[in-house]
């Protein structure tokens, strides 16, 4: 529980994605129902009324344009929980290694009680600086990646300092 507990904590906006993930699929959903509705033989006046909402006006590449956005939902959804598995699978052994080697001290650094060793959520240093966005679409892709690598880092970090403060790491 506390490493399940621990992984959630180090990804807070995933219940924001997942509920984005939710709408936009519901969205996408009724849309692609409404497609469907125009293309049946039924009210002419609601027809005309759900083709203003149409892309194109066309419900065929409604219909394409929601089941690509549906399909993106679904596969997006499956890479959350994918990464919060192997997230808890990744904190799981990283507590087994550590409580192999603490017997021994041979993995851990030696420290003296109450005397954490490491990263501390309550650091005084300042956070990395972030690139600047240089060289176009490019650049700005790369200043984006390194950002998010800046972020997993410090929440590795957190995850590892607030596991430590528990008692599961050593």
């Amino acid at each position: 529980p506390e490493v399940t507990e621990a992984e959630r904590k180090a990804t807070p906006a995933r219940p924001f994605r997942l509920g984005a993930l939710l709408v936009v699929s519901l969205l996408a959903l009724s849309m692609g129902v409404a497609s469907v509705l125009t293309l049946s033989d039924g009210d002419a006046d609601a027809a005309r009324f759900i083709e203003t909402f149409l892309p194109f006006g066309n419900a065929y590449a409604g219909i394409v344009i929601d089941i690509g956005v549906i399909g993106t939902c679904a596969w997006a959804y499956q890479q959350e929980i994918a990464t919060r598995e192997a997230n808890v699978q990744r904190i799981w052994a990283e507590v087994q290694r550590r409580r192999r080697g603490s017997g021994n001290g041979s993995d851990s650094p030696r420290r003296r009680k109450g005397q954490p060793t490491g990263f501390s959520k309550r650091s005084s240093a300042p956070p990395p600086a972030s690139p600047k966005a240089e060289g176009g679409l490019f650049g700005g892709v790369q200043a984006l990646l390194s950002e998010a690598n800046n972020i997993a880092k410090a929440s590795a970090i957190q995850l590892n300092a607030d596991l430590e403060e528990r008692g599961v790491l050593p």
